[in-house]
């Protein structure tokens, strides 16, 4: 059974949709973000960063702080941002066929055995 960690609202998935998409304009995937700026994306950075979808990241030409440090100015996807949505369909894909294709399945074959004495007299006259 595929389990996804971390599961992610339809707002979270969006939004790390548009950055899986703006990764792919800069440089070595690294997106440019303010982190002085209050947004309401503020919140899902700093929970994807918790959940270890991204990482920080510096920008290619970023000069270093006086004190050696470096100057986080943009975030990176991670290898399990990246490839969360693989994850996610085939998760996705597994309920269906545990939640509607089996049911359907063994209600079907059910049916047929509980029905046997209706149908099997008719299907061996036909065969004979």
């Amino acid at each position: 059974m595929i389990t996804i960690t971390p599961e992610l609202t339809k707002a979270e998935r969006k939004l790390l949709k548009d950055l899986l998409k703006e990764s792919k304009k800069f440089p070595d995937g690294c997106i440019p973000i303010n982190r002085q700026e209050e947004s309401e994306q503020k919140y899902y950075l700093h929970h994807f960063w918790k959940e270890k979808l991204i990482w920080d990241a510096t920008m290619p030409d970023t000069p270093e702080k006086q004190n050696g440090m470096p100057t986080y100015n943009a975030i990176k996807l991670s290898p399990d941002g990246l490839h969360y949505f693989e994850k996610y369909h085939e998760y996705k894909r597994e309920q269906f066929l545990s939640g509607i294709v089996w049911p359907i399945i063994v209600a079907t074959i059910t049916s047929l055995i509980a029905n046997m004495p209706n149908w099997l007299p008719w299907l061996i006259k036909l065969l004979k």
